[in-house]
């Protein structure tokens, strides 16, 4: 049995299935962070680091802003890449 406190706790609904309830809480810490920003329709924004969390914050920022710079830091260097919400 696992215990937690009632704050960190909701009811999944029957049409959700545990996979995807899973990734609540990992979209609310890109949320979270896209929150903090306060990006606008039209600005630029740069997501620095392509694991989970930032893949989704992708996604929920592909909706938002026209232009999103991708940057992932690699041991050889780092690599970045423009992408258009219009052009996904």
């Amino acid at each position: 049995m696992i215990t937690a406190p009632m704050n960190l706790c909701a009811k999944v609904p029957a049409a959700v299935s545990n996979d995807q309830a899973a990734f609540t809480t990992i979209a609310a810490i890109a949320l979270q962070g896209i929150r903090l920003v306060q990006p606008t329709l039209g600005e630029n924004v740069v997501v620095t680091g392509l694991g989970l969390i930032g893949q989704i914050t992708i996604q929920l920022l592909q909706a938002l802003v026209a232009v999103l710079w991708e940057l992932m830091l690699t041991p050889k260097g780092s690599r970045s890449r423009a992408t258009s919400a219009h052009s996904q």
